[in-house]
């Protein structure tokens, strides 16, 4: 297992070119590890965020200026079953097809 150094950032504040950013502020990351002939990918939106509870969890985490939510960003509760919801239209729509 590989282990962070307390000096890394989390990976929410720092986002890179090819990440989704709302007003300037990350709001979805993106993670890849490579190792051999495997990788595993993760990927995260933000629904909530609270900064203090990150700063205790993660070393560099607590990064308000870089960092925003859905909660935030619409103003409201975003539940799960709505994001759902969201990305089974849009890639429907993108993809042209329909998801049984």
């Amino acid at each position: 297992m590989v282990r962070s150094s307390p000096r890394e950032p989390a990976c929410f504040s720092s986002p890179s070119w090819y990440e989704i950013l709302v007003k300037g502020r990350k709001i979805i990351g993106s993670a890849q590890r490579r190792v051999g002939g495997a990788f595993l990918q993760h990927g995260s939106i933000l629904i909530g965020y609270d900064p203090a509870l990150e700063a205790e969890i993660i070393p560099g985490g607590g990064m308000t200026d870089a960092v925003t939510c859905l909660r935030t960003e619409l103003g409201r509760e975003v539940r799960p079953e709505e994001l759902k919801k969201a990305f089974r239209e849009g890639f429907a729509r993108a993809l042209g097809m329909k998801f049984q």
